[in-house]
């Protein structure tokens, strides 16, 4: 779980997941209610509320994936 303010920007919100999880790899797209999340816009902006989920998904070496 990462804890995140209305108004904290999607790319912070990115940057402590990767911190929490040590993850590196920044192909990974990150997707909220079916979209891509631009990390240029804030929490609030994008619509993510209380306990949303975002899903983490990488095409990295996934054949016929884009």
């Amino acid at each position: 779980m990462i804890q995140c303010m209305d108004n904290d920007k999607i790319s912070d919100v990115i940057q402590r997941y990767r911190t929490k999880s040590s993850d590196t790899d920044t192909s990974k797209k990150f997707i909220f209610n079916a979209k891509q999340l631009n990390p240029a816009l804030s929490v609030a902006e994008a619509g993510l509320t209380d306990n949303a989920n975002i899903f983490v998904v990488t095409t990295r070496g996934v054949e016929g994936a884009y």
